[in-house]
């Protein structure tokens, strides 16, 4: 979060290959350990507009803030071919899920899948469209796939940290 909201330099491929722990000691000191990111091929500058579009995405997702979340679509380039404010929101706080240990996050996103695709089988029905999006920005990819890794990493290391607060 430090490196996307405030840097606007991060690294969307922070997996444990990518993280090295450096170990600092000085003169009788207790050590220090410093995390080290590694691999900078899929870092991303995001400018203010694009921050705090994502900023705005994170903060109507915890305030179920049906209209702002439309807002922040429309402010980081994000076009749906369809109006389902509801299941948006189900999607976008699903993202911004709390880790959980490995089996419970297990079957939380299987639970998510099979209502995922009941969506999508109900807009086949009625638009006869496989997807809800016209335009998706590259910058939303990184951003949810830093969230699920970070998820990921969470869940294997059983560390329950709530995302919305």
């Amino acid at each position: 979060a430090y490196q996307m909201h405030i840097d606007g330099l991060f690294n969307a491929d922070p997996h444990p290959g990518n993280i090295l722990v450096q170990i600092n000691s000085k003169d009788g000191a207790p050590p220090v350990a410093t995390p080290v990111l590694l691999d900078w091929g899929l870092a991303k500058i995001m400018d203010d507009d694009k921050r705090l579009a994502f900023a705005q995405l994170v903060w109507t997702a915890h305030d179920k803030d049906f209209i702002g979340m439309l807002d922040a679509f429309v402010n980081m380039g994000l076009k749906l071919n369809r109006e389902d404010p509801l299941t948006d929101m189900s999607n976008i706080r699903f993202m911004f899920r709390d880790t959980s240990p490995p089996d419970e996050a297990r079957k939380d996103f299987q639970r998510e899948i099979k209502k995922m695709e009941k969506n999508d089988e109900r807009l086949m029905r009625e638009t006869g469209r496989k997807t809800p999006v016209d335009a998706l920005p590259g910058d939303l990819l990184f951003f949810a796939r830093v969230t699920d890794l970070m998820q990921g990493m969470g869940s294997r290391m059983r560390v329950r940290a709530p995302y919305l607060g």
